[in-house]
């Protein structure tokens, strides 16, 4: 590649020119342009392609806190005739610099269209970007997909919601505390009301001759 420069506030358009693999997979890597990384995912597929796939991150902004669950739809496309597949599906979370975190499998029967969705926990992730990759293993070849998403850390604790919070549990403390003295004064007064009770003498009626 030429070496260029660009002065403050200058833009230029790079082609980027990437090599498929003679194999098909889901494959990451990086650009690197000074401080700026941006990830890149190349999808290799069959050239005859009998079945197709699509992996979805349904996380809003495709981003999950740290300790969260990655959500995902997958959708299976038989295609041409209708046939039936045993269809393996592995799953793999990977980074940018293809370090893989998590490995999975599942084997299905598909006649026809179908979505799925499947939950990953990914507690062991740390903060950065992520893809999820999935390959669909038929009898005839393999059927590559992929998707990105990103740990994020946990958002602070809104100001006005550490308020309510505090609110309600001293509302909370001051209702235990109502009810405690109720229910005292109220066996106070059944006591008392005993004891008078107890002191009051009673008197029966005599009947003369």
């Amino acid at each position: 590649m030429t070496p260029f420069e660009l002065g403050p506030g200058e833009s230029k358009t790079l082609d980027v020119v990437f090599v498929a693999l003679s194999k098909p997979g889901v494959f990451t890597s990086s650009i690197i342009i000074g401080d700026e990384v941006i990830p890149v995912t190349i999808t290799v597929r069959q050239e005859l392609l009998l079945f197709d796939t699509k992996i979805q991150v349904l996380n809003k902004d495709k981003k999950i806190e740290e300790g969260g669950i990655l959500k995902t739809k997958i959708t299976l496309i038989p295609m041409g005739d209708k046939q039936r597949f045993d269809v393996t599906l592995n799953y793999e979370i990977k980074d940018f610099s293809n370090k893989v975190y998590l490995k999975k499998s599942e084997t299905l029967l598909v006649t026809e269209k179908k979505e799925i969705e499947r939950s990953f926990n990914i507690k062991s992730l740390p903060l950065g970007k992520y893809v999820i990759a999935l390959e669909a293993v038929y009898p005839r070849g393999i059927a590559p997909s992929s998707d990105q998403f990103e740990v994020v850390g946990k958002a602070p604790m809104s100001l006005l919601l550490k308020i309510i919070i505090v609110i309600l549990i001293w509302m909370i403390v001051i209702l235990i505390v109502a009810i405690i003295i109720i229910l005292y004064r109220r066996k106070q007064k059944e006591k008392e009301a005993a004891l008078s009770n107890l002191g009051t003498p009673s008197y029966r009626p005599t009947s003369s001759s």
